[in-house]
């Protein structure tokens, strides 16, 4: 971006910033937390503001798309409101930049050019009712018919449901025999084109995120042959970077909102007085207040790291390891600071109509969607796993020096020297060897923050944070409960049937 571009986006943001808390007045907390015809109406003034200008290029009649300048229209938003936040970010990771980067022209400016003057909203529909996490096994099909493709299936958990008109559609295509083949393809959906209408079968009830619309959707469409995406390589290698650069836009998401915890935990534990002393001269007070300023600092680090990532341009098919610690821990900081917000509020955090009151329950299904933390957790720890194999390495700490994530961490980290495997780990033990080797690789990106001249007290506090969760992971991975589970357990399980027979 030019200096001129970069200057009305840096005004616009200003501008916005200011409109936004306006709009988002503590009157309308309420609005937003329970009734969604409101937070709905909301949404539509806070459109006309035209936000999506900043994540859209000059070319289209954007501020530039600058991936710094995108991060913190995301910080701004979600230090008022987690939804519109991912509001944006839908908008941003999940049809914008795939169709930025793989959209055919004229559809790619037309599009954009929409929504960047009218604010008209975009979408992604992958997940079916029985396709999660196995997305690639999607039974939605596309056949083509001269220069339309017919495209069928069910999709749901589509964020802006019912909402959107711009949507990036994930479906197989329907070889000669009518089989389903093996790769993916994407296709932009214009709902407001003949033959392109989606069926919106329920909307959901979510529990969280009320300005945000989900649901089942019906498609039987015919979409022009001009509207498909162009991949460089394959269909599932183009939406692997659609997802990695997804995960990687979680950070701005999480910043605002960690940030908005952390100064209204402050201000609240500075005023609330118990007895003759206040609330904030607690130990217990302080170290959960250290906890959310680490966060804090170790997202900010995220999004510096994001930054200088993942451009339009750059190829994050092959970033999974990358993309997989950046999304899990940003999301799990985020939802380790709501629980911690709301201990320090009391009954208070307990209000729907206070952003603090809305915290757990708005943050929680960001652990869940575009890939459970669970799984991106082990899928971190089965790939460094992996790579120690293949480079004969026994021991963890022995290894640091030979991957190219970690070896200039190897002064900067504790990490214990029982981290051993001489035979093949169980899930549980990648599940927390994953979040181990996510923890060293962030501390790196948290060095190069320090690097950059942020503030130094903020940086060691954080790096010694995520040494204690290092300590944390490695004791649980050293005591893998191996018990297991009875699946029918109700037998002979009920306390009263045994009561008469207890001795004291």
């Amino acid at each position: 971006m030019n200096k001129m571009g970069n200057t009305l986006c840096e005004d616009f943001l200003k501008r916005f910033e200011s409109d936004l808390d306006t709009l988002l007045s503590d009157r309308n907390h309420e609005k937003i937390a329970s009734d969604r015809a409101n937070a709905q109406t909301l949404l539509t003034e806070i459109a006309k503001l035209k936000p999506l200008k900043v994540l859209i290029p000059e070319d289209c009649n954007g501020l530039g798309g600058d991936i710094s300048d995108c991060i913190r229209l995301l910080s701004i938003a979600s230090y008022r409101s987690l939804a519109l936040s991912l509001t944006f970010g839908i908008n941003w990771a999940l049809c914008i930049q795939p169709l930025q980067k793989f959209g055919q022209s004229p559809v790619r400016e037309n599009t954009l050019r929409d929504m960047a003057d009218n604010g008209e909203l975009g979408g992604l529909m992958i997940t079916e009712p029985g396709y999660g996490t196995d997305a690639l096994s999607m039974k939605t099909s596309a056949q083509r018919v001269g220069d339309v493709f017919h495209i069928k299936g069910t999709k749901h958990w589509g964020g802006l449901t019912g909402r959107a008109k711009y949507w990036v559609l994930t479906c197989r295509e329907l070889d000669d025999k009518r089989n389903l083949t093996k790769d993916v393809s994407m296709f932009l959906c214009d709902v407001s084109q003949a033959g392109q209408n989606i069926k919106v079968e329920e909307l959901y009830q979510n529990a969280g995120l009320h300005m945000i619309p989900y649901g089942i959707n019906q498609l039987d469409l015919k979409i022009p042959a001009s509207h498909r995406m162009l991949p460089r390589s394959t269909g599932i290698r183009m939406m692997l970077d659609l997802l990695h650069r997804s995960r990687m836009q979680f950070p701005g998401m999480a910043l605002g909102f960690v940030h908005r915890i952390l100064d209204d935990a402050i201000a609240y534990c500075q005023s609330r007085v118990i007895g003759n002393a206040s609330l904030i001269s607690m130990d217990q007070v302080q170290q959960r207040l250290n906890d959310i300023q680490s966060a804090y600092t170790i997202i900010s680090a995220l999004c510096h790291f994001c930054s200088h990532t993942s451009y339009v341009d750059s190829d994050l098919s092959t970033m999974s390891f990358e993309a997989n610690a950046t999304k899990a821990v940003s999301t799990d900081l985020m939802q380790a600071s709501a629980q911690s917000g709301v201990q320090l509020f009391g009954g208070k955090g307990y209000k729907l109509d206070e952003f603090m009151g809305r915290a757990i329950m708005d943050s929680r299904p960001f652990q869940i969607f575009e890939g459970s933390n669970d799984v991106l957790f082990i899928q971190n720890g089965t790939f460094i796993y992996k790579d120690m194999r293949r480079k004969k390495a026994v021991s963890f700490k022995d290894y640091l020096p030979e991957n190219k994530y970690f070896k200039h961490l190897v002064n900067h980290v504790c990490v214990p020297s029982n981290i051993v495997f001489t035979d093949r780990p169980s899930q549980p033990e990648l599940y927390h060897f994953g979040k181990i080797v996510s923890y060293v690789f962030i501390i790196g990106a948290l060095r190069e923050l320090g690097q950059s001249g942020f503030r130094a007290d903020l940086i060691a506090s954080a790096s010694t944070h995520l040494n204690k969760l290092i300590q944390y992971e490695t004791i649980s991975l050293k005591n893998i409960d191996t018990s297991g589970f009875v699946v029918d357990y109700q037998a002979n399980a009920k306390w009263y049937q045994v009561a008469s027979t207890s001795t004291v």
